[in-house]
């Protein structure tokens, strides 16, 4: 009776239950004599000589048991610590031609995983927060990620409300394809892969100081066994590394009731042919701000612009 809600030391224990159902449908009529719209699929046509119905359907089942403990108090260098066990359920549906003998049949995957995170604060100049998964059996058997950010807070200006911060973070994982990058048979596009795992590594850092509006980040990013779409819209995986490293700057000015907001980013990939990556982008906001009605309503009139160099983007393919 004598703590406030909230403070010393406490432990909840629950479960989780998710359940999530996605589908796609696609179709198309090209007629024989559409020349243009059969080389948009380079005359692929696997199942049916000039219409398509391709269905794709997966769900996902998901429960999950977990405890949450805080040690000592909400705002403690250790103020939560939480982890638990779940089991993931996953049904696919796609066409194959063992369904004209075997009929309709889904494939079902199953995920067994465990994972534990924490996090704290020290006052209000340090706070951190940790994050680890790891798949011990099923279709993701081995995959993995882990996570960790750190925020250091200064207060070198009057108002004290307005700190400048930099926050440091990492990730890394290690992820196998979804089913569907592996598997697919439809009326324009087949395969039948095995692909390696991804994995991913990632250091960012980043500045913010509120009080001059202005921002900036540095990351860095390591990727081996990168999943890809070829020129031909065919899904392949790059056996190599690739390096990313990206920064961007963020300036924002007011003079009076007008507003300009500007950031700007660099980035370079170590292979543009499969990690294509514009060198540059501007992003632009210029506006003006008013109060329509005070307290209430905020009017924002203006522009919203971006920009790249040039680079090989990356086109849409409906099927």
């Amino acid at each position: 009776d004598t703590l406030d809600a909230g403070a010393g030391t406490m432990a909840y224990f629950g479960h989780s239950f998710e359940y999530s159902f996605y589908t796609k449908f696609y179709s198309d009529q090209i007629a024989r004599t559409d020349t243009k719209g059969r080389e948009f699929y380079y005359n692929n046509f696997f199942i049916h000589p000039y219409q398509s119905a391709d269905s794709m359907r997966v769900s996902n089942l998901d429960n999950k048991l977990f405890f949450r403990l805080q040690p000592w108090s909400s705002d403690a260098i250790v103020s939560q610590i939480e982890g638990g066990a779940g089991y993931q359920h996953l049904t696919y549906y796609t066409f194959s031609p063992a369904s004209y003998l075997q009929g309709h049949r889904n494939i079902a995957e199953n995920n067994l995983y465990v994972y534990a995170g924490a996090n704290g604060k020290f006052r209000k100049y340090f706070s951190w927060d940790a994050f680890g998964k790891y798949n011990l059996a099923g279709y993701n058997i081995f995959d993995y990620r882990l996570g960790a950010n750190a925020t250091f807070s200064f207060y070198p200006f009057r108002d004290k409300k307005e700190p400048i911060s930099l926050t440091a973070s990492f990730n890394t994982s290690a992820t196998r394809p979804d089913y569907y990058t592996n598997n697919i048979y439809s009326n324009h596009f087949i395969w039948s892969n095995d692909f390696d795992k991804t994995f991913e590594t990632k250091i960012e850092g980043e500045l913010n100081i509120p009080k001059w509006k202005m921002s900036a980040f540095f990351g860095y990013a390591l990727v081996n066994n990168h999943i890809y779409y070829d020129t031909l819209g065919i899904v392949q995986q790059h056996p190599e590394k690739i390096n990313v490293m990206s920064a961007y700057l963020q300036k924002d000015l007011k003079a009076w009731l007008f507003h300009f907001d500007n950031q700007v980013l660099f980035q370079l990939s170590s292979n543009n042919d499969v990690l294509p990556l514009p060198l540059v982008a501007l992003h632009l906001r210029y506006y003006i701000e008013y109060e329509l009605v005070k307290k209430v309503l905020t009017v924002q009139v203006g522009a919203d612009g971006t920009f790249t160099t040039a680079y090989f983007a990356p086109a849409y393919n409906p099927a």
